[in-house]
């Protein structure tokens, strides 16, 4: 009778190590798969931030008056960099477009190189 008890609380022993393992390694699998993101929620669409073609009032004007005196940003760019105003075509077609902010340091400046007073860039 000793014999087959003996057997019987090794089983049980390793049936509750065997129990353990399988404890640990599901909660080993669990921080894995949330360490590389496999449980974050998925989003039905990727976030895309939007432009906005607000920033500015005065964009409408400067290309009007650009355009009217047969410049080109590149052209208007090189303006203002002899003026000393270190700013791109890049820019200008991004102040045009309404997509930035205008300071009133860069409206003077502005003013200055498409040689208009600073009142018809605010009109």
């Amino acid at each position: 009778m000793a014999c087959l008890s003996r057997p019987l609380r090794l089983a049980g022993a390793e049936r509750a190590r065997q129990d353990k393992r399988d404890d640990m390694s599901s909660l080993l699998s669990l921080s894995f798969a949330y360490r590389w993101g496999d449980m974050t929620p998925k989003l039905s669409k990727p976030y895309k931030p939007q432009r906005r073609m607000d920033r500015n009032s005065i964009g409408p004007t400067v290309e009007r008056l650009r355009s009217a005196q047969n410049l080109t940003r590149d052209e208007l760019a090189a303006r203002a960099q002899v003026d000393g105003w270190d700013i791109s075509s890049y820019v200008i077609k991004r102040i045009e477009r309404g997509e930035r902010e205008v300071t009133d340091i860069e409206l003077r400046k502005l003013a200055g190189v498409l040689r208009v007073p600073v009142s018809v860039l605010l009109d």
